[in-house]
């Protein structure tokens, strides 16, 4: 947001946040925690292929080509004993006598003949190192269901630092104390984010290492052009490109803030020299890329079903069919983790109203707070890829739509790797158009809206469990019979998170309750 000259007297960039910031990221933590067992085993959008992805990394240390990784019989086995929800208390195996990956393995008979993993198209990273983990667990025979939980557990700390890396990066670009927790709270509060940290899938570790790159982002935007700095968010960008295709955006805006911190500083040999260090390490991941146009002739070979024996839709066939299923499953799944047939109308309706309360108040903020060219280059820098990857999942689903009939891969979570860098972007905007006032009612409603959010979206976690029950409790009890984790442990995560959730309304309260926006000193503030 700022246009910052270099500076030496920089502050840290993730200490002396507002208390509230670290609350934040303990509440993060231990929703998360608490969706990874309140939400059973496998029922997660995809769960079973990603961790036949990790199963067939292990046993055969190897990573095939599109199309070409079978599922792992093992996976099958065991999404066969889970079964699908609504869940009874009566239903689950007794935990001691769940089997373990071992007891569910045929060494003579491993993959499915017929159905084929999907994830064989993303790049292995993700997949390579749970499957690591998974070789260091084989020889304490766990539960299957506890070796997943221990997957999901990791993604959930994956994401943890989320809430801090946002308020980081809104201090870096200039925002006050308010609007640096409004940043925090942004990504903290997010159901659909909560839900996604809980599960086993890729997104996760591209989103926590894309969260890193626009915090670096953020450094080369106000000035900091050291060879360090382009290495680490060289380093965190080659994770990202190793994990998923939605990396390549954020890499692209990476290089573009060395051209323009280029262009502003006049250091243009400094940059040239940071900005080559960053492709170096980013090319750790990026090669991938490369193969990809080679064997395949595109960066994303991808299926989404067989085409139409009929030929492509037309347009007025097709358009129906895709706005639609769009509507229905984008922005509920990018603000809640459902879709229509969940939530309801209502439920979409508030979707699509708080996607355009977003962009309204944004847009109507960027002029109110009269930002200069400078600003807004920044702001395209860092709202870009965001913005580029909404009109790619729109574009793709629309052309499967036409090909197939079915108007796959609308799925809003796509964004969250770049919704860092709008969070900050919207902060930082917020910061300057409003007084005291207007900043202290947007942070109190986010903070009501998300922790309200965050709540109910696990009430809505009760419809999976013990179907005949009106009690609460009853249907508790079916989500600790059916956890991995011994009872109390379940319990525990509960109580822990409801310690969290109590901390954070009571720093809020006190956090709304400040005299004035005391400034936090950022970045942008020191080299001016």
């Amino acid at each position: 947001m700022t246009s910052a000259t270099a500076s030496t007297d920089r502050p840290p960039l993730l200490r002396g946040l507002p208390l509230l910031v670290w609350g934040l990221c303990a509440l993060m933590l231990m929703t998360m925690l608490v969706w990874s067992f309140t939400r059973a085993t496998f029922s997660a959008q995809d769960e079973r292929a990603h961790v036949g992805a990790v199963l067939y990394a292990e046993e055969f240390r190897e990573w095939p080509g599109f199309q070409e990784m079978p599922l792992m019989l093992s996976a099958m086995r065991a999404a066969e004993i889970v079964g699908t929800s609504p869940f009874s208390a009566d239903e689950p195996w007794p935990r001691p006598d769940r089997p373990s990956w071992a007891e569910l393995t045929t060494p003579d008979n491993l993959v499915s003949g017929s159905t084929v993993n999907q994830m064989s198209q993303h790049p292995p990273l993700y997949y390579a190192g749970l499957a690591a983990v998974h070789r260091v667990l084989a020889d304490a025979g766990l539960n299957f269901d506890l070796e997943v939980w221990i997957w999901r557990a990791l993604s959930a700390i994956m994401l943890a630092p989320l809430p801090l890396l946002a308020a980081a990066l809104a201090r870096r670009l200039g925002a006050g104390r308010r609007m640096i927790v409004l940043a925090a709270a942004a990504m903290a509060l997010l159901p659909a984010l909560q839900l996604l940290g809980g599960s086993v899938n890729n997104d996760n570790l591209l989103i926590a290492s894309s969260a890193w790159v626009f915090l670096g982002m953020g450094c080369v935007l106000t000035g900091d052009l050291r060879v360090r700095t382009a290495l680490w968010i060289g380093l965190a960008a080659a994770v990202a490109l190793l994990t998923k295709a939605f990396a390549l955006p954020i890499a692209a805006a990476a290089f573009a803030a060395y051209v323009v911190a280029a262009v502003r500083t006049r250091r243009v040999r400094q940059a040239a020299v940071s900005a080559s260090v960053l492709v170096a390490a980013g090319s750790l991941g990026g090669w991938w890329w490369v193969r990809n146009l080679l064997l395949y002739g595109t960066l994303q070979p991808s299926g989404h079903g067989d085409e139409l024996a009929s030929g492509p839709l037309s347009f007025a066939e097709a358009w129906p069919v895709f706005f639609d299923t769009f509507v229905d499953r984008f922005f509920p799944r990018y603000w809640i983790g459902a879709n229509g047939g969940i939530i309801g109308d209502l439920g979409v309706a508030v979707s699509v109203a708080l996607t355009a309360l977003f962009v309204v108040v944004l847009v109507a903020m960027l002029i109110r707070c009269r930002a200069t060219w400078r600003d807004i280059v920044d702001d395209a820098v860092l709202a870009g890829p965001v913005i580029l990857m909404a009109l790619i999942v729109a574009y793709q689903s629309y052309r499967f739509t036409v090909e197939t009939g079915i108007a796959a891969g609308a799925q809003g979570r796509y964004l969250f790797p770049a919704a860092i860098g709008a969070a900050a972007v919207f902060a930082v905007a917020a910061h300057r158009a409003f007084g005291d006032l207007g900043r202290r009612i947007l942070l109190g409603g986010t903070l009501a809206i998300g922790l309200g959010g965050t709540v109910w979206r696990l009430a809505l976690a009760r419809g999976s469990w013990e179907p005949d029950a009106t009690s609460l409790w009853a249907k508790l009890d079916a989500v600790f019979a059916w956890s991995p984790l011994p009872y109390a442990a379940s319990v525990g995560v509960y109580v822990l998170f409801a310690v969290a959730l109590l901390a954070v309304v009571a720093l809020s309260v006190r956090e709304l309750a400040r005299a004035g926006d005391d400034a936090v000193e950022s970045a942008a503030a020191v080299a001016r």
